[in-house]
């Protein structure tokens, strides 16, 4: 009766948590399975998910498996090898069942999946007497330089996965006759995220925004750097420090309520690795209007700056308006898109969203944009002198760069020959003026001889 209502439980946990599961466990195909050695491997807990793979064989099992993993590991010295499961139990379940099977041994890691692992290759099937805390104990004897692979499935009743912790250890490593599995299959692995799940909150009516809470699942991360969890979408983000412990719990707070689908990204700034996901973000009231952009504009004729105005909720067409330095600009109604929407800014000053509106409701603007602008002069005057004189043509200071008609990189040149003489300047932001003087040399007077008879 007892084991009954346990499968009963997995039954539940089956159906209850297929949703949160899916898709967030890479090896749950031998194919992919996960290299194992005798340091802890922390993972959620399998919960449900993917079932079995078909094919090979679950001698000690009836029904469907699901929430499987698989890893593989290499015997590095012969003799027995105890493999510990360990589950920290939370309310509110006090257990956790984790069956489990054992294949090998096999001479290498070649075609092995699924059709290798029959009945012959069994060394252990483990289902009852496995109930943890304290955990399950896998015994096995392996024999030096061959593969086996590590199968098991968990489940809970009624909560959470991201609650469970599973420890997977190599418990009598280093005794005397012990077998050693090789860990350099696992030390120097690159990092892995094995799902992100994410979820989202109602979006706030006051605001139009929600947040995007969820978890991060990883192997072998590394002990430095940050784990930043981003939405593409917004640019918004929570970046998470170290120690880094199997997961992480992430939170993206106040992001536009757009109603479209949303790339969240996971990834380790010092490690290789990374994963997204998508979800579909809640649809606001009424729209909301954000104001984004700026720059700087070189004058009389440099190209503008870009200054957008986007909108997130609401329904089409839109009506909108601005204001730089304070006063409005002509507004605009019926707008359907593409979206953002394009400023080009000639004018110097704050730009400012005052409005924003959908055909259905009016909504809420939000944002400005800083444009500055600049206009570089330079005056060159032309210049007589005479011959063999020299004369300074100077640019003027201030600006940044110089670059004269010569090569010459200064503010000032000394011009000793007639010509045409040009100087083209910068100032800090890029802007450039140009101006040319012209250099001409009277002829230096002959003495009249007189001849006296």
């Amino acid at each position: 009766m007892l084991l009954r209502k346990r499968w009963f439980c997995v039954v539940a946990a089956i159906i209850f948590f297929q949703f949160y599961s899916y898709g967030q466990y890479p090896n749950y195909l031998c194919e992919t399975a996960l290299p194992f050695c005798g340091d802890p491997i922390i993972l959620p807990s399998a919960t449900v998910g993917f079932p079995a793979q078909p094919g090979p064989s679950y001698p000690c099992f009836i029904g469907v498996i699901n929430g499987v993993h698989w890893f593989y590991f290499k015997a590095l010295s012969s003799g027995p090898v105890v493999i510990k499961l360990e589950h920290t139990p939370l309310p509110p379940c006090p257990y956790v069942i984790i069956p489990n099977i054992v294949y090998g041994h096999f001479g290498s890691m070649g075609d092995l999946c699924p059709d290798s692992l029959d009945n012959d290759h069994v060394l252990v099937c483990n289902l009852s007497g496995i109930v943890s805390p304290p955990g399950a104990m896998i015994n096995i004897n392996v024999i030096s330089g061959k593969y086996y692979y590590l199968m098991y499935f968990s489940s809970e009743c009624g909560a959470p996965p991201q609650s469970y912790l599973i420890t997977m250890s190599q418990t009598n490593r280093g005794q005397p006759g012990a077998g050693v599995l090789d860990c350099d299959l696992v030390y120097n692995q690159p990092c892995i995220i094995t799902f992100i799940y994410a979820d989202t909150t109602p979006c706030n009516t006051s605001t139009n925004t929600f947040n995007i809470n969820g978890l991060v699942g990883f192997m072998y991360p590394p002990s430095s750097g940050s784990l930043v969890v981003k939405d593409v979408n917004s640019g918004l983000m929570d970046i998470i420090s170290p120690p880094f412990a199997g997961q992480s719990n992430f939170s993206i707070k106040n992001i536009p309520c757009d109603g479209q689908i949303h790339t969240i990204e996971a990834w380790f700034t010092d490690g290789e690795c990374s994963l997204d996901t998508t979800i579909v973000a809640p649809q606001g009231d009424c729209a909301v209007g954000v104001m984004s952009g700026g720059g700087h504009v070189c004058q009389p004729s440099g190209p503008p700056a870009e200054v957008y105005i986007t909108a997130y909720g609401g329904l089409p067409p839109y009506s909108f308006s601005w204001s730089v330095n304070g006063l409005p600009k002509p507004g605009v109604t019926g707008y359907t898109g593409p979206w953002p929407y394009v400023i080009s800014a000639t004018e110097a000053g704050t730009y400012a969203l005052l409005s924003m509106s959908g055909s259905d409701c009016p909504g809420t603007a939000t944002g400005s944009a800083v444009v500055t602008a600049s206009e570089p002069i330079v005056t060159l005057n032309d210049t007589t002198v005479c011959a063999g004189e020299a004369v300074v043509l100077d640019a003027g200071a201030g600006f940044s760069t110089y670059v004269w008609s010569t090569g010459y990189t200064g503010q000032a040149l000394t011009v000793t020959e007639p010509g045409t003489y040009s100087v083209m300047v910068s100032d800090a932001n890029g802007c450039q003026a140009s101006d040319s003087a012209t250099v001409t040399h009277l002829p230096i007077p002959q003495p009249l001889l007189i001849k006296h008879n």
